[in-house]
């Protein structure tokens, strides 16, 4: 025991992993799938005139406002968060 890994081995490790791997599911919810779901899924999208996407949750993925907005919006006091609070 008592081995250290550098940060550029530790990358090296983790992109040899298959894909379903455990450890990749939790970095990104999309590598648990593994090639047969992968073809699956290119399968059904080619059969459909509108394409599924299994991650979309519907909602917004970004937030648009003119100049003014952003200004009110970073202008506006903000709540002091204390670091081991859990706030």
């Amino acid at each position: 025991m008592g081995v250290s890994v550098s940060v550029k081995h530790a990358a090296a490790l983790v992109y040899s992993l298959p894909r379903g791997a455990q450890t990749l599911a939790k970095i990104d919810p999309k590598s648990e799938w593994g090639d047969a779901e992968w073809l699956l899924l290119a399968i059904l999208n080619s059969l459909r005139e509108k394409p599924i996407d299994p991650w979309d949750t519907g909602e917004k993925q970004g937030f648009v406002a003119d100049q003014d907005t952003y200004e009110a919006l970073l202008s506006a006091p903000r709540k002091e968060v204390i670091i081991g609070s859990g706030n």
